[in-house]
């Protein structure tokens, strides 16, 4: 049964749903505008800026709006300032948190000799999430304007957004957002979440020489994923060793280390086919080929690293890495 209630501007209906084996569910806020866009601009910030911040590779700028940030991003404004006579490439950045890399990005161009004024970009980002993690960098040294006035919402990093540090400021930045909801619908009862999975599949791949006594890191994902397969090529079995880190952790391996070369897979019996890790190719001391296809998870950085500690050789090493990209 469903009760009307007529008014202006919304009209709000109570919706009851009965339930086998459980509470009855009462939706009591339902509004023609749930079906209807609600465009509007994110953004908090004065009338004047308190002063500029430096956005650089490691140096990385963001702001937090924590609430109701659903919808479509389709603009992105940041009022910054280019006093080199030559173009600054920057890169904005979208994350549901602090803690999280960014899911998309949007590289823009700051003209020679730019502002300090707004900077519009034109995009089109779905955003699922009711939270939204903005930064800012750029490859050579620009500014972004900042003010001094609460609430505060402004994040710092020295690292290159591996970690952030709260600022009692709030930088110049906002977006425009459409097709966003019109708030909560409290529901009381019990409800089944299906989660839907959002996501695309990525690759990434290198092919490197590595000189004598030598690290390099082989593949670096600065985004959330997951990991679908993973190829590793050797030059020698035992002289060319690999570590993956994910969000800045060893995975440890089933012969208790924190990395592994293809001579430990050939003594642990991974040689033969086995569903999540083995050898596709094999040469006492020679070119090997391995498989992992553990479902590894990470949330903001995936790192492939390869060593060579043969004090006399050379090895050329490769990886692929199959992997699933959220959203």
């Amino acid at each position: 049964m469903a009760e009307e209630k007529y008014g202006h501007p919304d009209w709000r209906f109570s919706v009851y749903v009965q339930t086998l084996g459980a509470d009855n569910l009462i939706i009591d806020k339902l509004t023609i505008g749930a079906y209807t866009e609600n465009r509007r601009t994110l953004q908090n910030n004065a009338t004047e800026t308190s002063d500029f911040e430096g956005i650089s590779p490691t140096a990385h700028c963001a702001k937090f709006y924590p609430r109701g940030c659903r919808g479509a991003i389709t603009k992105i404004y940041i009022y910054v300032r280019n006093a080199y006579s030559f173009e600054v490439a920057a890169k904005i950045g979208f994350s549901p948190f602090p803690t999280i890399a960014p899911y998309k990005t949007v590289d823009v161009t700051i003209p020679a000799n730019y502002g300090p004024d707004w900077l519009t970009t034109d995009c089109l980002i779905n955003w699922p999430f009711d939270s939204l993690f903005i930064t800012v960098s750029a490859e050579v040294l620009a500014s972004l304007g900042y003010d001094e006035y609460v609430p505060y919402d402004a994040y710092y990093s020295t690292d290159g957004g591996e970690t952030w540090t709260p600022q009692n400021r709030r930088y110049w930045i906002k977006v425009d957002m459409y097709a966003q909801t019109v708030g909560d619908v409290p529901v009381s009862g019990t409800i089944t979440a299906i989660p839907v999975r959002m996501g695309t599949t990525s690759i990434a791949q290198k092919l490197d020489a590595l000189e004598p006594e030598t690290t390099t890191d082989l593949i670096t994902i600065n985004e959330p994923g997951k990991s679908l397969a993973l190829w590793l090529r050797s030059g020698h079995d035992k002289d060319v060793s690999f570590t993956i880190t994910l969000d800045g952790s060893k995975i440890w391996w089933p012969f208790y280390l924190d990395y592994f070369t293809p001579y430990h897979f050939a003594s642990s019996n991974l040689a033969s086919p086995n569903p999540l890790m083995g050898l596709n190719y094999y040469t006492d001391g020679g070119i090997c080929e391995l498989y992992i296809t553990v479902p590894f998870e990470w949330q903001k950085k995936a790192v492939v690293i390869a060593e060579n500690s043969s004090t006399t050789n050379s090895y050329f090493v490769g990886a692929c890495w199959w992997y699933l990209k959220s959203i």
